[in-house]
């Protein structure tokens, strides 16, 4: 994607086609921002990052694996939305199935500014950012950070 990159009225120095640093740069300050960087709750959480080309029965297979850790935070963004979705629903369905767990999200945006139809108009396209995180572990059920309402973080049933 040609523009400038934004995060939080921010320049990212970003490519979005480039899927390596884009994750990166979600994992390493978007995630930490919106967890206000506590410490303590960063070292619980195991991070999957979903592109389009993950194959689903893998992914699910790893999700399985690590579903005791601690919290499962699964983040994609674009034109990877589609598949994170998908896998989230079928972890639910299928690995968790009848088990307690909490399911929180936050959706958040890049902004792509690019040159207008003149010098004086700039376009603007958001790119979803879809973070999710998920427990087993009751421990987390009530964090302040998932529950208070002025994270901006949504319980989903």
């Amino acid at each position: 994607m040609s523009g400038k990159i934004l995060y939080s009225e921010h320049n990212t120095d970003l490519d979005l086609n480039n899927q390596t640093k884009s994750y990166k740069y979600i994992q390493d300050i978007i995630i930490p921002n919106l967890l206000i960087d506590d410490n303590k709750l960063l070292a619980c959480i195991k991070y999957f990052k979903v592109t389009k080309n993950d194959k689903i029965k893998s992914t699910l297979d790893n999700l399985q694996k690590h579903q005791q850790d601690g919290i499962i935070c699964l983040f994609g963004y674009g034109p990877h939305l589609q598949k994170l979705l998908s896998i989230i629903e079928l972890y639910k369905s299928k690995i968790l199935q009848d088990k307690p767990f909490k399911q929180y999200n936050k959706l958040t945006s890049f902004d792509v500014v690019s040159q207008g139809r003149n010098e004086l108009l700039d376009k603007k396209v958001k790119v979803p950012i879809l973070i999710t995180f998920i427990t087993v572990n009751e421990a987390f059920f009530k964090l302040d950070t998932f529950t208070n309402e002025k994270y901006g973080f949504t319980e989903q049933a």
